[in-house]
C-alpha cells in the first residue's frame, strides 16, 4: 500500500499493531456500587439483645385503668384485668463470604482484604434495613383488617381515590390520625426520591427550616410539622428496576411488596393477614419509632480463615436478628402513583 505523500510503500506500526508494547494503567480507585442511605433500622425501636441467650422475647403490657367515682362510706372499686403480653422470634440468620485465592492476591495491584471487608458489612446493612423496611406490609394489611391506618393518597388526601403526588393535605391527615392516637411526637417521615421531588414543590417544605445538611450520610433531608423527613431509594417502587439482591440477580419489588424477598414473617394478634404492598404505588411511611421492634443477637463481624486444601483466604460473616411490629397505630401508609 501507499503511505500518505506516496513516496513510501508498505505499513506502519499503529497502536492496534504494535499494543503488546503497551503498558495497561489501573489507578487505585475501585469502583463499588453507591452505599444507600439506610434509615429504617436506625430509626425504629431497638432492644438491648447482643449476646444473650434464647429466641423467643416477651414483653408485658399493662392494660389502661379507669377512673371511678369514690362513693362515701363506700368501698373503693378494686380493678383487674388480665394481662397481656408482646412476643417476638429472632428468626434471621444471615452471611455474607467471599474467598479469595492467593493466585490473585499475588497478582492483584490492590490490597484485596480492605474494599471486601466493606462491602461485606454494607451487604449486612442492607438487608437489616431492607428487612425493618418490610414491616411496611403488616401495616398494610391492616386496610382491610379492625385497625385500618393507611392512607391512599388522593387529592383529598384521604383513604381510598386514585394515588397522586405526594400532598400537604395527605400528610396532615396522616398527622391527624396520630395526633388522635396520642402516639408521642418525635416522629419521622421516610420517603422515595420521587416523594421527596413533591415535597419540593410545596413552598412551606422549601424554607430554611426544612434544609438539612445530614442528608449525604444519614438520609434526612430536613423538618416537617416536626417531623424529620428520611429519604432513601429503597422506599422506590419500580417493577423493571427495583430491588436487587446481589449482583447479576433479577430486579425484585421493594421490601414490603408483593413478590419483595423481603417481606414481614412474623405479625401482631390485630392483624390476621399479610397483605402486600400494592406494585402500583410507591409508598411514604409517617412513623414514630415505636412502631417496630428490632433485636440484634449478634452484630456482623467479618472473620477471616486460611484454607490451605484452597490456596486461599476466606471471609464470612453473620448477623442474627429479629423485627415485628409492635405498635401498628404507630405507622401511616401513604401510597402515591410511582
Amino acid at each position: 500500500m501507499a503511505l500518505p505523500g506516496g513516496s513510501l510503500q508498505g505499513a506502519a506500526f499503529t497502536t492496534v499493531r504494535g499494543n503488546v508494547f503497551i503498558p495497561e494503567l489501573w489507578t487505585g480507585e475501585i469502583k463499588k456500587f453507591r452505599d444507600t442511605s439506610f434509615i429504617m433500622a436506625g430509626t425504629c425501636k431497638k432492644l438491648p439483645f447482643v449476646g444473650k441467650k434464647g429466641d423467643l422475647i416477651h414483653i408485658p403490657g399493662i392494660s389502661r385503668l379507669s377512673v371511678n367515682d369514690k362513693i362515701p362510706e363506700t368501698p373503693v372499686q378494686l380493678q383487674a384485668r388480665t394481662e397481656t403480653e408482646f412476643t417476638m422470634i429472632i428468626d434471621k440468620y444471615k452471611e455474607v463470604s467471599v474467598m479469595i485465592e492467593d493466585i490473585l492476591t499475588l497478582q492483584s495491584g490492590y490490597d484485596l482484604m480492605s474494599p471486601y471487608t466493606t462491602e461485606i458489612g454494607y451487604a449486612l446493612a442492607r438487608d437489616l434495613d431492607n428487612f425493618v423496611l418490610a414491616q411496611r406490609g403488616v401495616i398494610n394489611s391492616l386496610v382491610n383488617g379492625v385497625q385500618s391506618q393507611s392512607i391512599y393518597n388522593s387529592s383529598s388526601g384521604l383513604v381510598g381515590g386514585t394515588p397522586l403526588s405526594l400532598s400537604k393535605a395527605a400528610l396532615l391527615a396522616a398527622k391527624q390520625i396520630l395526633d388522635e392516637a396520642d402516639v408521642p411526637m418525635r416522629r419521622m417521615i421516610a420517603v422515595s426520591p420521587g416523594q421527596y421531588n413533591d415535597l419540593l414543590t410545596i413552598t412551606e417544605f422549601t424554607s430554611e427550616d426544612f434544609v438539612s445538611k445530614g442528608a449525604v450520610s444519614t438520609g434526612k433531608v430536613g423538618n416537617l410539622f416536626g417531623m424529620s423527613v428520611y429519604v432513601s431509594s429503597n422506599i422506590t417502587q419500580n417493577s423493571a428496576t427495583g430491588y436487587v439482591n446481589g449482583t447479576g440477580a433479577p430486579a425484585q419489588p421493594t421490601p414490603g411488596f408483593t413478590g419483595s424477598p423481603y417481606l414481614a414473617t412474623q405479625l401482631p394478634a390485630e392483624v390476621g393477614t399479610l397483605v402486600s404492598l400494592d406494585a402500583l404505588y410507591t409508598t411514604a411511611t409517617i412513623y414514630q419509632e415505636d412502631w417496630c421492634i428490632l433485636a440484634i443477637q449478634k452484630n456482623p463481624n467479618v472473620e477471616s480463615s486460611r484454607e490451605n486444601l484452597f490456596q486461599s483466604n476466606v471471609m464470612v460473616s453473620t448477623q442474627v436478628y429479629g423485627a415485628k411490629v409492635y405498635r401498628p397505630d404507630h405507622a401511616i401508609l401513604i401510597n402515591t402513583a410511582p
